[in-house]
């Protein structure tokens, strides 16, 4: 209390020594002593061990400038102390006065910097100068550009044609003031306007340009379009493929893609088929012009008729539709018509898989049967032809399995109705039955000794060095003599030319993937198509390429499975005389049968069409000659070198050397020891053969080609070649893609999270908060509008219908996955997918007589016998008793008949024989399975030579119905 009582006390006088003073000081005075004093009684009073002592009192009432100078004291003794504060503008000071206080500031601050850092006082003192000016240089250019944006976009908004264009640009700064300061900004804006500004800142981004939405007027309505789609993608007019996509565009760019359908009609029938089935149903429909606009912008690929088809899969596609055709016998002999659509769909799975997809499944090493091409092509019976695989076959395939389970789903249904078939019926769909499935099995085995007979090619291609070559050899079609201006009398009787085309690839100089590719082309003015022409067609080639390409050293071989090619003369002639060659040859592979398209069709194709262009110019050809003026004219086909030969084949000397079962060996490997022959590609260690020396094989021998017009020399000119891809992982790929699809749908959402959409996909409304959403449905007041053309909605429709075909064939897949399952497999054995062995049996004398007399007939009336309905005709032909002519073992295929009719007609037109001694005709050899190779050889040589007969006689009959 005593101390108070002089806090008091010292009060009271203080406030006595302040009357003197300006009464704004005084009341300043007294508010610090006051705050002091209060501070103090409450500490006193807070804590009664602690007392306010009149130091710091003392401390507590010292003024800023005494406190300086008491800190610069310490610091320094040399420091004089401040004698007043500024309390005046700077500015307003004498120059006397700016000096001293310049100086005592100088003084203080560098006093001050040479406590933090000795000796470094005008440093410190220059980088905080640099950076307060430069913080206050963009404090200022940050308000002036703010500043001038602002006023931009004002007066952008001022300036807007419309209150759409006025929100958009109010987005851009609706955010970043309050309601007032914009009201103040833009004199007369609502606060309705900032907050439209603020909602579209938050859907669309501050200053997204949206343009006004287009609304069609609806002619083309939505149930009218489902109906036509319906229609169009009906089984019967519309196949999906098993892999590939389409891309459909719509109006606005924007892409869709679908998966790849084949129109099997064309579009003016299906609309004359549609409007049909409208006016029978009384159904609304569009016109035809629209319809035809629909059709067209819902694309789809048209079905084609093809040439040139290998035999084996034209057989396998014919099988799905003999199949296809005992279904509908089924259905109208009891099963019912789900049944018979289930099966049927079954079957069109079947033909897509097979056609398009079974390829992508084969693997070198797979843990599925179906899939394993080492162990689908390993010989079980010979160690030299086979490979082990180090996994097992444990995996199954459901769509590799549909091909053998829909065959066995078939005949169960076809047994299940037996009882309602007459006998004879059942016969006959019996037999079409086993000769399906056999058609079927073998289009899949063939697909697969394709597919690893490429991968040749492949690895040579691959793994080839830059001394060594592939060639890839050919004969082209003949060329038929063309002229500038033809007559009627030119047109008819044409003798082909024949050339034969030799693709050279090798390893490009440059070090990138691509590789050379160079063409030789042998024109042939006299020379048949047979091994003597090709072996001199490779002298020829490797005495030239020794010469224009010396690096070569090596080289392979490829080509198809022609007689003149795939032959025990040519290939004991390579073996032979290999060492003597200025270019060895190391391998000759051969493709699968009726699979042996390669670059040179390719190169043939522009050939053909370079050599038009020439004839389009006035040019006539006519000769050898005239191909190889016109094969370099203007040029020349890039890296294509074209020669004139002949060939005496009349010199051919005859050979006796044979290759045993040559025809199921596809590579030759030419060693010192002799040919290393494997059945298929790098599976198993092979058969050596043995090298033979035969006087007629020698090169003397054989080298009989006359070069009458040689390889340009000036052509130095090559193509190029990409080397193939390797191909890879699927599943990855797919896990790839799937991820990529999720990443997609992340992003997605988070770019749409941002505001609430009506549920309702017709209603365009949208709303910042939940709360609105709710009350918008709850009221159902939904906004529709029409954005989408007539043409992009058939897009969508058909886009949505192609996937939801797409899902049903999976879902075929599942329904029948237990029955696929619980089929057993008689494929799953070692070498399921090799040639298997043809058995040989004798026609029927019956068969004959019946044949022959139809072949008399239609001699007589100058018809061609239809091998088709001949065989059906075999089938069904009963005689005077209604009894059946010919038993189904007696049943002839349109192939066989039509070599029987070939034969027949031969023997015709070359009149009665004379009886020549006992011929063995390879037709009465029994059915039975003989192990005697040479006698299997004979009977290969019987038939080759009967096929020779039969091909005369058609080419005879065929000149002879031209010159009629």
């Amino acid at each position: 209390m005593f101390d108070l009582l002089l806090s008091f006390i010292f009060a009271s006088g203080s406030e006595m020594f302040c009357r003197g003073i300006c009464k704004r000081c005084q009341t300043k005075h007294r508010q610090n002593v006051q705050q002091s004093i209060r501070v103090k009684f409450k500490e006193e009073l807070d804590d009664g061990s602690q007392y306010l002592s009149s130091q710091d009192w003392f401390e507590a009432q010292r003024t800023p400038r005494e406190k300086l100078n008491a800190a610069m004291k310490l610091l320094s003794e040399k420091f004089e102390p401040l004698q007043s504060q500024l309390t005046r503008p700077f500015e307003s000071l004498g120059k006397s006065m700016k000096s001293y206080y310049l100086k005592k500031a100088d003084e203080c601050v560098h006093m001050v910097l040479g406590i933090i850092a000795p000796d470094q006082e005008s440093v410190i003192l220059s980088a905080l100068q640099s950076k307060t000016m430069k913080a206050e240089t963009d404090i200022t250019t940050l308000t002036a550009e703010t500043d001038m944006t602002t006023k931009s976009i004002i007066s952008a908004y001022h300036n807007a044609a419309d209150g759409r264009t006025q929100t958009q640009i109010l987005s851009l700064i609706a955010n970043d003031h309050t309601k007032t300061k914009l009201q103040e900004l833009i004199p007369g804006i609502s606060t309705f306007k900032i907050d439209n500004a603020r909602k579209h800142a938050l859907v669309q981004g501050p200053g997204l340009i949206l343009s006004q939405p287009k609304v069609y007027r609806i002619k083309l309505t939505k149930p009218k379009l489902n109906h036509f789609i319906e229609f169009i993608l009906n089984p019967t007019y519309s196949s999906i493929v098993g892999f590939g996509q389409t891309t459909l565009r719509l109006s606005s760019n924007a892409k869709i893609e679908v998966p790849k359908i084949i129109r099997n009609v064309i579009s003016s029938r299906i609309i004359n088929t549609y409007t049909a089935y409208c006016l029978e149903n009384d159904f609304p429909c569009f016109s035809r012009a629209s319809l035809y606009r629909i059709l067209k912008v819902c694309y789809a690929s048209k079905q084609k008729a093809l040439q040139g088809l290998d035999n084996i899969t034209a057989s396998g596609l014919n099988a799905v539709d003999i199949l296809h055709k005992i279904v509908s016998k089924l259905e109208a002999y009891g099963i019912t018509q789900g049944e018979s659509k289930n099966l049927n769909d079954i079957l069109h799975l079947v033909n897509q898989f097979l056609k398009f997809e079974y390829k992508m499944h084969l693997c070198k090493l797979d843990g599925c049967v179906d899939h394993c091409t080492v162990f689908g092509l390993s010989d079980p019976l010979e160690p030299k032809f086979s490979s082990a695989c180090s996994h097992t076959h444990e995996i199954t395939c459901d769509k590799c399995s549909m091909v053998e389970s829909s065959i066995h789903i078939i005949r169960e249904k076809m047994h299940s109705v037996f009882v309602h078939v007459p006998d004879s019926i059942q016969e006959e769909l019996t037999h079409d039955i086993d000769v399906a499935e056999k058609d079927l099995l073998d289009w899949k085995k063939h697909i697969m000794r394709t597919l690893h007979q490429d991968k040749a090619k492949t690895e040579v291609l691959q793994s080839m060095n830059s001394d060594q070559g592939l060639i890839i050899m050919d004969w082209a079609m003949k060329y038929l003599p063309f002229q500038f201006r033809e007559t009627q009398s030119d047109f008819f009787g044409k003798r082909g030319m024949s050339w034969h085309v030799s693709c050279l690839v090798t390893k490009s100089s440059n070090e990138d993937e691509d590789l050379d590719l160079q063409s030789y082309i042998h024109i042939f003015e006299n020379g048949s198509q047979v091994w003597f022409s090709v072996a001199n067609i490779l002298l020829h080639l490797f005495d030239h390429l020794s010469v224009s390409k010396p690096e070569l050293k090596e080289v392979f071989l490829k080509s198809d499975n022609a007689a003149c090619y795939h032959c025990s003369n040519l290939l004991g002639f390579l073996q032979q005389n290999n060492s003597m060659f200025p270019i060895q040859v190391k391998q000759y592979n051969f493709s699968e049968p009726q699979s042996g398209k390669d670059l040179y069709d390719s190169k043939t194709g522009s050939c053909r069409l370079h050599m038009l262009k020439h004839t389009n110019e006035g040019n006539n050809i006519l000769s050898p000659q005239d191909m190889k003026m016109a094969l370099e004219s203007h040029g020349g086909v890039k890296g294509t070198q074209a020669s004139v030969v002949t060939v005496p084949n009349e010199t051919e000397a005859k050979t006796r050397y044979k290759i045993p079962q040559i025809t199921t060996l596809n590579n030759f490997t030419f060693t010192e020891e002799g040919i290393v022959a494997i059945k298929a590609y790098s599976i198993g260690e092979g058969q050596i053969i043995g090298n033979t020396n035969d006087i007629n094989l020698s090169i003397e021998k054989v080298r009989k080609m006359q070069v009458l017009q040689p390889f340009c020399e000036g052509a130095q000119l090559k193509g190029k070649v990409s080397l193939p891809k390797r191909t890879q992982d699927t599943t990855a790929l797919e896990q790839d893609q799937q991820e990529a699809i999720d990443s997609s749908m992340e992003t997605n959402c988070e770019e749409n999270c941002a505001y609430f959409s009506c549920p309702d996909r017709s209603c365009n409304k949208t709303f910042a908060k939940s709360c609105n959403l709710e009350r918008h449905i709850q009221v159902g007041t939904h906004t529709y509008e029409n954005t989408m053309p007539g043409m992009d909605m058939a897009i969508t429709i058909y886009a949505e219908k192609t996937e939801t075909m797409k899902q049903y064939q999976n879902s075929i897949l599942v329904e029948n996955q237990q029955c696929y399952s619980s089929i057993d497999q008689e494929d799953d054995k070692k070498g399921w997918a090799l040639k298997s062995k043809r058995q040989a049996s004798r026609f029927s004398p019956k068969v004959k007589d019946y044949i022959k007399s139809v072949c008399v007939s239609c001699e007589k009336s100058g018809n061609r016998p239809d091998v088709f309905a001949l065989s059906e005709e075999l089938k069904k032909v009963t005689d005077e008793n209604g009894q059946k002519l010919f038993k189904q073992c007696e049943w002839l295929s349109p192939n066989q008949i039509r070599g029987c009719i070939s034969q027949f007609l031969t023997k015709m037109k070359k009149g009665p024989s004379e009886p020549k001694k006992s011929k063995v005709c390879a037709e009465e050899i029994s059915k039975t399975e003989v192990d005697d190779d040479a006698l299997l050889e004979v009977v290969e040589m019987l038939n080759e030579s009967e096929l020779g007969e039969n091909v005369c006689g058609l080419v005879s009959e065929v000149f002879s119905v031209i010159g009629t």
